[in-house]
């Protein structure tokens, strides 16, 4: 990418190493971690953009909380011990049931409503995405009422569900669709300013 964008300039103008890294730092964790630009993909509808990037962004960080809790903190989170509703953990959790089950549902809402052009036409790997990511948000929400209830059985049976959907998601889906384009976003952004100040040998 950075080939195609950057290098593609012939200029005489050399872009120094401080403006690599004060570009980037100015750039990349802003726009990885918000997204703020999807705002303005909405021409003409400011209202329309600010509401699809709010459903990107409540998205993103519902998954980013689950990843959180089921990755980094998986030997906190799976025990036989059950938190209390008020525990930072729950909290977590809790919040990454509402962002997964409302980003889900707003988009699939969306794609059945087809409405805007992005969502006329929807191949089929758009909806495997968005339904594992709904139904494994949702037999998460299960096994949390489930075991909270003292339902051992019902929490089983639930937690089996959900780890088969959970593997195809991690496995197939989510490592060469979703997780790239968190980075292709914002780096793609970051090198098509290094190509403005390339052109214009300002820095």
């Amino acid at each position: 990418m950075y080939r195609f964008t950057v290098g593609s300039v012939s200029s005489s103008n050399r872009i120094p190493f401080k403006t690599y890294v004060i570009e980037f730092i100015k750039t990349v964790p802003v726009h990885f971690l918000t997204q703020i630009r999807r705002v303005k993909c909405r021409e003409g509808s400011a209202k329309r953009g600010l509401r699809e990037w709010f459903d990107h962004f409540i998205l993103m960080w519902g998954y980013v909380a689950a990843f959180l809790l089921f990755a980094i903190l998986l030997h906190e989170v799976q025990t036989d011990e059950i938190s209390p509703l008020t525990s930072p953990l729950m909290i977590l959790g809790i919040f990454s049931a509402i962002g997964l089950l409302y980003g889900t549902i707003s988009f699939i809402v969306q794609r059945l409503e087809r409405k805007e052009p992005e969502y006329k036409y929807s191949h089929s790997t758009d909806w495997m995405f968005l339904i594992l990511l709904f139904l494994t948000a949702f037999t998460g929400v299960l096994v949390g009422i489930f075991r909270h209830s003292n339902m051992p059985l019902a929490t089983y049976i639930t937690y089996s569900i959900h780890l088969s959907l959970v593997m195809p998601l991690l496995i197939l889906e989510v490592p060469f669709a979703k997780w790239s384009h968190l980075a292709y976003r914002s780096f793609a952004i970051y090198f098509e300013r290094l190509k403005k100040i390339k052109i214009e040998g300002t820095s």
